[in-house]
């Protein structure tokens, strides 16, 4: 029964893993090749062809958003300014549904190394993670992950994933910092 379990739960975490493939080749394709390197709205539009822009910004995901469109099933949006953008961000929600997507796995699958830095829990099924990743040809950036589940048929999972364009690193200094309630855990899985 053991190994029965055992495969069911990979075959569980390889499935999530392949659906956020897709979400992993946008998200290394927008962060800039060069450290110190910063691109342009433009530029982020052409490396990243999958997502359907809007032709003006809607209040999708963020507020301050300078670019809105569809990956696939995701809101994407951009923060910053068109000439710098700071962030590319991807968004699922469903409710009563099962968090679809293990980016750190995908990101992982493609010869990526994604250190934890730390995360935050509003609750046992509810965590925002950041960690630092650094993949090939591109220099390291900060992965920002929120995950809600649905642990009832009426509530609403969620599912929020950002990655820094501006080619700032967070330290686990700066986000007990910037964060104190609820307090900020180290180490924490991502």
């Amino acid at each position: 029964m053991a190994a029965a379990d055992i495969d069911s739960d990979c075959g569980y975490t390889w499935g999530k893993i392949e659906a956020a493939g897709p979400l992993a080749d946008a998200m290394l394709a927008a962060v800039p090749a060069r450290p110190g390197e910063r691109i342009a709205l433009t530029d982020l539009r052409t490396r990243v062809p999958a997502a359907r822009w809007d032709a003006r910004p809607s209040v999708s995901g963020s507020s301050t958003a300078v670019a809105t469109g569809r990956l696939g099933a995701l809101d994407a949006w951009v923060d910053g300014t068109a000439s710098a953008p700071s962030s590319l961000s991807l968004g699922w929600s469903e409710v009563g549904a099962d968090t679809p997507y293990d980016l750190a796995g995908a990101l992982m699958a493609r010869g990526a190394k994604v250190e934890p830095l730390g995360c935050y829990h509003f609750g046992p099924g509810e965590v925002n993670a950041v960690a630092i990743v650094t993949a090939p040809g591109r220099p390291p950036f900060a992965l920002t992950a929120y995950s809600r589940g649905a642990p009832l048929a009426q509530s609403t999972a969620q599912q929020n994933m950002s990655v820094a364009l501006d080619g700032v690193l967070p330290t686990r200094a700066s986000l007990r910092a910037a964060h104190r309630d609820p307090p900020w855990e180290d180490p924490c899985p991502f």
